[in-house]
């Protein structure tokens, strides 16, 4: 584990907690982004706040004028984007929105709008850490707890899924039988996640 990931995660981390293990990880290309009703509102950034009324007067003057064009290009994007990638990549997602890997995905989506963040497991609990530091703040980091789900709530962590490619790649398999791909941004720590998960 990278000390940047420690340096970031144990501050969040409940009283006792210890932390085992952690990554830099992000959603295998074949997941799916979920559907925006599912997701909670975005908060604007200060700067979007400040020019939000002229600019967002025609964002909303263009959705009234085509919102068959604009609902049809999001259902596109959406299906294209998880089509490309689960023929390169694999399967991504199994399990509904509603499943625990759904509601994983969902989370992620939620405020930070990537797909990516810092996976931590803990002798307690699995969480997904995300820096919510605005862009223009470069040295600064603001971390919080995206998600969290108890240890029990997991099944597995599947290293090297059939008909994958990613070196990278985990299979978080829960409880409720749904999963969801990850891939660690260094290999190696893939398999440092799935021994500490397995120890």
């Amino acid at each position: 584990m990278f000390e940047s990931v420690r340096i970031a995660v144990e501050p969040l981390l409940d009283q006792g907690e210890r932390l085992l293990e952690g990554a830099a990880v992000s959603l295998v290309p074949g997941v799916p982004q979920p559907p925006h009703e599912l997701r909670a509102p975005r908060r604007p950034s200060e700067p979007a706040r400040k020019l939000g009324g002229p600019i967002g007067f025609l964002a909303r003057a263009a959705a009234v004028v085509n919102p068959l064009t604009a609902a049809a290009e999001g259902v596109e994007d959406r299906v294209t984007g998880a089509l490309n990638g689960s023929l390169l990549h694999g399967e991504g997602l199994s399990g509904s929105w509603q499943s625990a890997a759904g509601r994983l995905v969902i989370r992620l989506y939620d405020d930070s709008g990537t797909a990516s963040g810092l996976l931590a497991l803990t002798d307690r609990r699995l969480l997904m850490v995300v820096d919510q530091a605005p862009i223009w703040q470069l040295f600064a980091s603001k971390h919080v707890v995206q998600w969290s789900a108890a240890r029990t709530e997991l099944v597995e962590f599947r290293r090297n899924a059939k008909g994958t490619r990613q070196r990278g790649r985990v299979d978080l398999v829960f409880r409720d039988g749904s999963w969801v791909g990850i891939t660690a941004a260094n290999p190696a720590n893939a398999d440092l996640l799935v021994a500490a998960f397995s120890g």
